[in-house]
């Protein structure tokens, strides 16, 4: 996979090296599937005890 042009060839690398693939680096920096969803039938929340909040629709 060749790195897009948001990502520098050393970031990319970085996230290769973590143990990363190229879809999971592609979905991170394209920010698929994320955002909010207008008129939901459902939403729930949960913050972590480290202080992360997610929140799935």
């Amino acid at each position: 996979m060749k790195s897009s042009k948001k990502f520098a060839k050393e970031e990319f690398e970085l996230l290769k090296e973590a143990g990363y693939s190229g879809k999971a680096i592609e979905l991170y920096e394209n920010k698929v599937n994320v955002g909010l969803i207008e008129n939901s039938d459902i939403a729930f929340a949960y913050t972590g005890p480290c202080g992360d909040t997610i929140k799935l629709y």
